[in-house]
């Protein structure tokens, strides 16, 4: 798991709106930080895992310009690396908020029949369409891909990694 669950509880002690995450048992906790963790560990991250066999996402080596990292405006081309030792907060703040959004969202009705490929529902004089053009598999929070922004390959760009 990219986060520890003592981690995890300072961070949401300072957030905003998360009362019903503090007062969850830890056991819960840990199941929704491990699927936010694995969720995560799929994504295309930048650079390469240090050593080749290992079981965790960092450390990383990334290329980076001048041997000194701007996470904020990687470069297109280098020649120098640098290695990302332990996970960066960014990282460990995607986490917690994936985590987040699953204990949400993820036994809500909406994201279950998106989940079943449903576009749209009505029932009696409403009627509500759901997004089609985002699979499910992708995180549900947008602060989680806001905190990875950095920290993932952009496959529209010819940034290398």
């Amino acid at each position: 798991m990219l986060v520890t669950l003592a981690e995890s509880n300072t961070y949401f002690i300072t957030r905003p709106f998360s009362d019903d995450w503090v007062v969850m048992s830890d056991s819960d906790k840990t199941k929704f930080l491990t699927m936010a963790s694995n969720r995560i560990e799929r994504l295309p991250f930048i650079g390469q895992k240090e050593i080749d066999d290992q079981t965790t996402l960092f450390p990383r080596v990334i290329r980076v310009r001048g041997g000194g990292a701007s996470f904020s405006n990687l470069p297109s081309y280098s020649s120098d690396y640098t290695t990302v030792e332990a996970t960066p907060d960014e990282v460990k703040w995607a986490v917690y908020e994936e985590a987040f959004a699953i204990f949400k969202y993820m036994n809500s009705e909406i994201y279950k029949l998106r989940e079943q490929g449903v576009q749209s529902a009505s029932r009696g004089g409403l009627s509500e369409a759901y997004e089609t053009y985002r699979p499910v598999e992708e995180l549900m929070s947008v602060m989680a891909k806001s905190y990875l922004r950095d920290w993932l390959i952009d496959r529209k760009s010819t940034r290398l990694n």
